[in-house]
């Protein structure tokens, strides 16, 4: 896990107990001979249907506080799944939002909100909280550049109008599956 947040934590990928151990290994491969963009396609490719109603609607489900969450995850699968990448993205942060609020009492984008956790792949400090922090970068202005990863308050709020694509949206997915686990 180490080397994996190593090597693509800045780009938007972290090591979790729900990511297949040989996808990650596949992709550390790629990247150790320079081959990044072959690495991160693999891990787009991991978010398909099966993965994402197994890990993000089924495993979620135990955590729901209100029930109409299961519905609002479903309908980001299918935008995903539909390539409408301009309503997934925000759904997928409303949903991550909504969801770890509703189980931490507390915003997991709040400034000073305490992710880690000692015996957790995912609460290591290079997992989850490094994740969250670059999620969270100020976007004070706008722009249609693509953007590399989903950014929350540019995205949330208007500013980032660049991604609208697939590798961003299962950064998305990224995030939330992280915050299940």
């Amino acid at each position: 896990p180490d080397r994996f947040n190593t090597i693509f934590a800045q780009k938007g990928w972290i090591a979790t107990d729900s990511m297949s151990v040989d996808t990650m290994e596949h992709a550390l491969k790629y990247a150790e001979c320079g081959e990044m963009v072959s690495a991160e396609e693999l891990l787009v490719n991991w978010f398909d249907e099966e993965h994402l109603r197994l890990f993000a609607v089924l495993r979620s489900r135990r955590f729901h506080r209100v029930p109409e969450r299961k519905a609002q995850i479903e309908e980001a699968i299918r935008l995903y799944l539909e390539d409408r990448y301009w309503a997934a993205v925000p759904l997928i942060l409303l949903s991550a939002d909504g969801f770890a609020s509703d189980v931490l009492g507390y915003s997991p984008f709040k400034e000073g909100a305490n992710l880690s956790a000692f015996d957790s792949v995912v609460g290591h400090r290079t997992g989850l909280p490094s994740l969250i922090a670059s999620v969270c970068r100020s976007r004070t202005r706008s722009t249609a550049d693509p953007v590399a990863l989903p950014y929350r308050h540019g995205i949330l709020h208007g500013r980032d109008l660049g991604y609208a694509d697939r590798k961003t949206c299962a950064k998305g997915w990224m995030l939330f599956i992280a915050l299940v686990d």
